[in-house]
C-alpha cells in the first residue's frame, strides 16, 4: 500500500507500508518493497501523524511545491492530506 510520508522540513515522500508498529509505521521505497517484506531490508519508521493516505494528485503537488521551495503552498497542501489509519491500534 502506498502512502505519502512527511519527512524532515515537511519534505514529501511516496513510500510503501511494510508494517504498522505500536508507535510508528514502517515504510520503504516502493522500488524495494518486496525486499522489505522478505526481511532483506528493514524500512524506516515514521510517526503515524506524519503518514497520510496516498493521493497521486496531492503527492505530485507536494513534490512540486517542495521542489519550488514554496513553503506556504507546501503547508496548505499538507493540511489537506488525509491521515493514514493505524491498523495496529484497530486490532485491539
Amino acid at each position: 500500500m502506498l502512502v505519502i510520508a512527511m519527512g524532515y522540513k515537511r519534505r514529501p515522500y511516496v513510500r510503501a507500508v511494510v508494517k504498522d508498529a505500536e508507535k510508528s509505521v514502517i515504510l520503504c521505497n516502493p522500488d524495494i518493497e518486496s525486499a522489505a517484506r522478505c526481511g532483506l531490508s528493514e524500512g524506516i519508521g515514521f510517526p503515524f501523524d506524519h503518514v497520510f493516505k496516498f493521493d497521486s494528485a496531492l503527492s505530485e503537488s507536494l513534490i512540486q511545491a517542495w521542489g519550488a521551495r514554496d513553503l506556504p503552498k507546501l503547508e496548505r497542501l499538507w493540511k489537506t492530506a488525509e491521515p493514514y489509519v493505524n491498523t495496529h491500534a484497530s486490532r485491539g
